[in-house]
C-alpha cells in the first residue's frame, strides 16, 4: 500500500509539471516553438499548438547535415507522425513532452539508488523539472529539440551504471550519443568517478582497468561505426560537415562580439546555472556529504568545465539547454541537497515573518526585477514572448530564503 502511494504521487509529480512545462509554451502570454506567431504565421484559427516554428524545425534536421547524422529524434517524431496519422507539430509535442516525462521517473528511480529517501527522490524530480531549461525548453532562443530523448538515455546509461549492468550501459550510451554527439562529453566524469577504478593502482591492475573500461569505452566504437556508415551512405555531405565542422570554432565571435550577445551568453549561463552551483556550494561548504555525493558532484563539476569550455568556443551560448548537459549528474541529488539548505518548518516560516526580513526579501525582490529587465534589454530579446526575467527573479528568492535560512539554523544551534 505505501509503495503504491508513493508510485501514485510520482506520477502525479511528473505529470503535474510535465503538463504545466505545456501549458506554459501555449499561454497566450508566450510565443515560443510550439505556438508560435509571427506576421508570416498567423494563428487564423486560434490554435494552441501551431504550425510556425514546429515543421520547420523537423525538416531543418532532416536536411542540414549536422543535425542529419542526429536522426533519433527526428525518426521517432515521424513514425509517431505516420502511425497516428498527426500533423508534425502535434507529433513533435507528443513525442518530446512523453520523454520529458519519463525523465521524471528516471531521475526518481536514479535518486532511490543513491540512497534517497521518498521524499528527498521527488524533490529531485521537482528540481529538474523546475530547471531552466526543461521547465522552458521550447522558449526561443533555447529551442530544444534532441534533449528530451537525449537526458532519456543518459539517464538510463547511468542507472545501468549504478546496477553495474554494462550491457544496458553499452546500448543506451550508444543511443544517447547517436541522438547527440555531445554526449560524449560525459566520458571523463564517468571514467574518473562512476567505475570502480583505483587510479593509484592501475599499473598493478592493468587486466581488471581494461576489463573496467571496455564496455565504457565500446558506444565511442559503435559511434565511429554508425559515423562510417551514415558518411557511407551520404557522400554527398561529408564537404558540407567539414564546412560546418570549421565553423563551429567561428561561434565563439558571436557569443562575445557585441554587449548584445555578451548579455545573451552571460543570462543564458545564469539562467541555468546559477542556482544549481549555488545550490551545490552552498551545501558542501555546510554539509558534509554520504559516500555517493562527493563523486556525483565531482563528475559535474568536471564535465561542468568541458562542457562550458566547448560552449563558449564553438556553440552559441544563447540555447541555454546547451549548458544543462553537466546537471545530469546532479539532478537525482538535489533532493538531498535542498533538503539539507532549505527547510519550510513552522518554526523557518516564523523566524521569516519578520520586518526586517520581510524587507531583506522583498528589496531582493524589486533588485532583482530590476537588473533582470535592464539586462534582457541589453539582449534585444522580446521579453512579452518569454518568462525568463520571472524564472531568474524567482532563482534570486530562492537563494536569498536558503541565506536566511542558514542564519536561523545557526541561530539554532546557539540556543
Amino acid at each position: 500500500m505505501n509503495s503504491f502511494r508513493q508510485l501514485t504521487l510520482l506520477i502525479l509529480t511528473c505529470l503535474t509539471f510535465t503538463l504545466f512545462s505545456f501549458y506554459i509554451h501555449v499561454s497566450e502570454h508566450t510565443n515560443t516553438m510550439i505556438n508560435y506567431v509571427d506576421e508570416n504565421h498567423p494563428n487564423s484559427e486560434d490554435l494552441c499548438v501551431t504550425d510556425g516554428f514546429l515543421p520547420w524545425a523537423v525538416d531543418y534536421h532532416k536536411t542540414l547535415p549536422e543535425f542529419k547524422k542526429r536522426p533519433i529524434t527526428t525518426l521517432v517524431i515521424e513514425n509517431f507522425k505516420k502511425a497516428f496519422n498527426l500533423k508534425t507539430s502535434i507529433a513533435f509535442v507528443w513525442v518530446n513532452f512523453s520523454f520529458i516525462f519519463l525523465c521524471g521517473f528516471l531521475i526518481y528511480y536514479l535518486a532511490i539508488l543513491y540512497s534517497l529517501s521518498h521524499l528527498s527522490s521527488l524533490m529531485s524530480v521537482v528540481f529538474f523539472y523546475s530547471s531552466f531549461s526543461v521547465l522552458m525548453a521550447y522558449f526561443i532562443p533555447i529551442a530544444t529539440y534532441d534533449e528530451p530523448i537525449q537526458y532519456f538515455f543518459i539517464l538510463s546509461s547511468l542507472i545501468a551504471l549504478r546496477k553495474k549492468i554494462m550491457s544496458l550501459f553499452v546500448v543506451t550510451f550508444t543511443l544517447a550519443i547517436i541522438t547527440r554527439e555531445s554526449s560524449l562529453i560525459l566520458m571523463p566524469a564517468i571514467v574518473l568517478f562512476l567505475i570502480d577504478i583505483d587510479f593509484r593502482k592501475i599499473f598493478q591492475n592493468k587486466i581488471k582497468t581494461i576489463l573496467l573500461l571496455i564496455p565504457i569505452f565500446f558506444p565511442v566504437v559503435l559511434y565511429a561505426l554508425f559515423l562510417r556508415w551514415f558518411y557511407k551512405i551520404n557522400p554527398q555531405i561529408i564537404d558540407e560537415t567539414k564546412s560546418v565542422l570549421s565553423d563551429r570554432f567561428l561561434n565563439y565571435q558571436k557569443n562575445f562580439r557585441d554587449i548584445e550577445n555578451i548579455s545573451r551568453t552571460i543570462l543564458s549561463f545564469t539562467s541555468v546555472c546559477l542556482l544549481p552551483i549555488f545550490l551545490v556550494t552552498f551545501h558542501k561548504l555546510t554539509n558534509k556529504s554520504t559516500s555517493c555525493e562527493p563523486k556525483l558532484i565531482f563528475a559535474f563539476w568536471v564535465t561542468f568545465c568541458i562542457n562550458t569550455v566547448i560552449i563558449l568556443l564553438s556553440v552559441f551560448a544563447e540555447e541555454s539547454r546547451v549548458f544543462t548537459l553537466p546537471l545530469l549528474f546532479l539532478f537525482p541529488i538535489y533532493g538531498k541537497i535542498i533538503r539539507s539548505v532549505l527547510n519550510f518548518s513552522p518554526s523557518f516560516i516564523r523566524y521569516i515573518i519578520h520586518p526586517k526580513r520581510i524587507i531583506f526579501l522583498f528589496l531582493i525582490v524589486v533588485l532583482s526585477w530590476v537588473f533582470f529587465d535592464f539586462a534582457y534589454k541589453l539582449t534585444t530579446f522580446k521579453m512579452s514572448d518569454n518568462l525568463y526575467r520571472e524564472y531568474n527573479t524567482f532563482s534570486i528568492i530562492m537563494i536569498g530564503l536558503i541565506i536566511l535560512y542558514r542564519s536561523y539554523s545557526i541561530k539554532q544551534i546557539k540556543i
